[in-house]
């Protein structure tokens, strides 16, 4: 079994300098590109930016109430699902799910929730880290709840530990973010909305979500295993984005393994290995 434990520390410093930079250069120097179009629907920078450094200070101020109720939350035995919310433009809403928006999803789980979970369970919803807040989900999920009779039993969070609340909730339902991986990687229930790779039986509630709340299985500490395996040796590397050391060993492993072609192949070492005893063949020769 691959080690998942952490080896690097990304830069929040370097990921919103960069973030930054990117928007303000698109704003001043788009006019060279008339024709670029951005692949997810992120709103125009002189409103995401000013926004998204709002929401980040903002979310400093109510931590210390968020933290209070995790901790409450997390030790006490009251039963509870984790919905995580993701951002309204990213791509993997825009392209892989059946939603125009998160407002959609919000619908269609606390509905779901309302009509079908156990009457003494919770439903708590965590913002995005980098939600810029344009659009008020709590609001959203607050007039739903209301709407629906539960509003005391659905709870909006603006932070707390992700793997805190997985490993104490009952289940955990998603469109299709990396949180659900995690969910497997930590055997709690999950349910998929969207389009996922590790949307299968065996590791996701296969049969709908208003029957999750009663009788959705933790995945298969097996089928967790080998396909957790599998994606580490095929298509994950070890890395972050914004800082070194993760950053440079990411691009040193993406190039070996681009230069000997075994993306996503799950016969990944053995072909290395011939490989490179062909090409050490080959100098020899």
């Amino acid at each position: 079994m691959p080690d998942f434990a952490p080896c690097y520390v990304d830069s929040a410093y370097q990921m919103a300098r960069a973030d930054l930079v990117y928007n303000v250069a698109n704003l001043l120097l788009g006019w060279l590109y008339p024709r670029y179009r951005r692949s997810d629907m992120r709103p125009p920078t002189l409103i995401y930016t000013p926004a998204s450094a709002w929401r980040l200070y903002s979310n400093r101020r109510v931590k210390p109430r968020t933290d209070a109720f995790v901790r409450e939350l997390v030790g006490s035995a009251r039963p509870f699902y984790l919905f995580p919310l993701q951002l309204d433009f990213d791509f993997q809403i825009v392209a892989y799910s059946r939603f125009s928006s998160i407002e959609e999803a919000i619908d269609l789980v606390v509905g779901s929730f309302a009509r079908h979970a156990p009457r003494d369970a919770w439903l708590v919803l965590k913002e995005h880290p980098w939600d810029p807040a344009l659009h008020d989900w709590q609001r959203c999920m607050r007039a739903r709840a209301e709407e629906l009779g539960v509003a005391d039993r659905v709870h909006y969070l603006r932070g707390g530990n992700l793997d805190e609340l997985i490993r104490a909730s009952r289940g955990v339902v998603t469109v299709n973010s990396t949180t659900g991986l995690r969910a497997v990687q930590l055997g709690r229930a999950l349910q998929v909305l969207g389009q996922a790779v590790y949307d299968v039986a065996g590791l996701s509630h296969q049969r709908g979500l208003d029957t999750f709340w009663t009788g959705a299985q933790p995945p298969d500490p097996a089928l967790a295993a080998d396909f957790l395996k599998a994606l580490a040796a095929t298509v994950q590397i070890r890395g972050v984005f914004f800082s070194e050391p993760g950053l440079g060993d990411a691009v040193r492993t993406a190039v070996q393994r681009l230069l000997v072609g075994i993306v996503g192949e799950l016969s990944a070492w053995p072909q290395v290995t011939k490989r490179r005893r062909r090409s050490n063949r080959s100098r020899a020769g």
